[in-house]
């Protein structure tokens, strides 16, 4: 579900960079067209932080929901 997650997000912002309206992307295509780092850093910063929260609460629903499952050798040497 993690990998899924990130091929998501970089699909769905290859897809606004190449043909939408509207969106995040069209914002770092149009600040990258009239040399504006501070745009473009400045979405990348808001893309991290939108990305990074919703990995937490994927994290989060996969500790709930898979309880039952025993843990793994990684996750053992945490306990």
């Amino acid at each position: 579900m993690h990998t899924a997650f990130g091929f998501a997000i970089i699909g769905a912002l290859v897809a606004e960079v190449l043909g939408a309206q509207q969106g995040i992307g069209l914002i770092i295509s149009q600040a990258q067209g009239t040399f504006d780092p501070n745009t473009v850093f400045a979405c990348m910063v808001i893309i991290a932080v939108i990305t990074l929260g919703a990995e937490y609460l994927i994290a989060l629903l996969e500790h709930t929901l898979l309880k039952w499952r025993p843990p793994n050798r990684s996750e053992a040497q945490a306990i």
